[in-house]
């Protein structure tokens, strides 16, 4: 007997989408979310993801991670080094050159003009003109080439990169220059990192593993505008030293990898491997693991401070929550 295989299907209904695509990354500001994956797809919602039309250029590109600072501003990252700028919520998009030609994980855009992006052999590259221009960034010194898998700012001055044998970075400039944070006795690869309003540092990674980052040694100058201008105060009270960190790791119950961590107000989201979503209102738990309609992959999630968030994953997979993340729906065209 002759078997034919059939075309696959686009069982969720969104444009353009089949069950052989991979869906990568995921990002939300108000009622707007964006999609991006393989190959070459770039889809936005305008209504909060209850329905989404095609955009991008199209193409057969791996977008990997997509990141907006606001409705209108975003960037799109992907394999090769290349990507794409939008200043219209998604409108339209425009190439950028961002000088490798190495894979990019993950992008972070703390405001519309800065965005920093980390990939494959240690590639980090930055801009501080809306991706007109970029300049290269050298997270690890330059005879060391860790896959760099994700990266995360607080503002246009500081920020952190994760990545193989337990790599956390830390800059305080901008990018210019970076130390290591971490341990460097864990070995296991981190994937994701958030930053919190509080300055709480979220890594997430293999092994189920979440590991919680707190500054211990706040420069004194940070009470600036409370009850006395440090300017005033002796040298001896002022201190210039970088703040240093600490890691502890929070016990999830979990085995599988994870891959990418969201923040939304007090929400959090984790997604992972074999359908993993963990939920908590903080970052030392409980963290609770969501019953999902899905055993596939999960590269990336999002949730905004209403509790809404969506996740994307294998064969086209985007799945939705209203709730915090404590109960998920497939998502399906209306």
């Amino acid at each position: 007997m002759l078997a034919i295989a059939l075309p696959a299907r686009a069982e969720n209904g969104l444009p353009g989408v089949t069950g052989r695509d991979k869906l990568y990354g995921v990002a939300s500001v108000g009622d707007r979310v964006w999609v991006v994956g393989f190959p070459g797809i770039v889809l936005q919602s305008t209504d909060k993801g209850d329905s989404f039309k095609a955009g991008g250029p199209g193409g057969t590109t791996a977008w990997l991670a997509v990141d907006f600072t606001d409705k209108d501003h975003g960037m799109v990252v992907g394999r090769g080094g290349k990507a794409l700028v939008t200043r219209d919520g998604g409108k339209t998009w425009i190439p950028s050159d961002v000088g490798t030609k190495e894979p990019l994980f993950d992008v972070s855009c703390p405001d519309a003009k800065h965005c920093f992006a980390v990939g494959n052999f240690a590639a980090a590259v930055r801009t501080s003109d809306g991706g007109s221009t970029w300049e290269s960034m050298h997270v690890v010194p330059e005879d060391e080439d860790p896959t760099l898998n994700g990266i995360a700012f607080a503002d246009a001055e500081t920020g952190f990169a994760v990545g193989e044998f337990g790599l956390i970075a830390r800059t305080d400039d901008g990018g210019a220059t970076w130390r290591r944070v971490d341990d460097e006795m864990n070995s296991d690869n981190n994937f994701g990192v958030a930053v919190l309003k509080d300055g709480t540092v979220l890594v997430v990674g293999s092994y189920g593993n979440i590991q919680i980052g707190r500054v211990e040694n706040k420069r004194t100058d940070e009470t600036r505008n409370t009850e006395t201008d440090p300017s005033t105060r002796p040298d001896s009270e002022v201190s210039n030293e970088p703040p240093t960190m600490t890691f502890v790791t929070v016990k999830t119950g979990v085995k599988d990898h994870l891959f990418r961590v969201a923040t939304g107000g007090d929400h959090l989201l984790v997604a992972g491997a074999a359908g993993t979503i963990l939920y908590s209102n903080g970052p030392k738990g409980p963290w609770k693991r969501a019953i999902v309609p899905t055993f596939l992959w999960l590269a990336d999630a999002t949730i905004d401070s209403s509790g809404r968030g969506f996740a994307v994953g294998a064969q086209g997979v985007l799945v939705k929550t209203d709730d915090n993340g404590a109960t998920w729906k497939t998502w399906r065209a209306k």
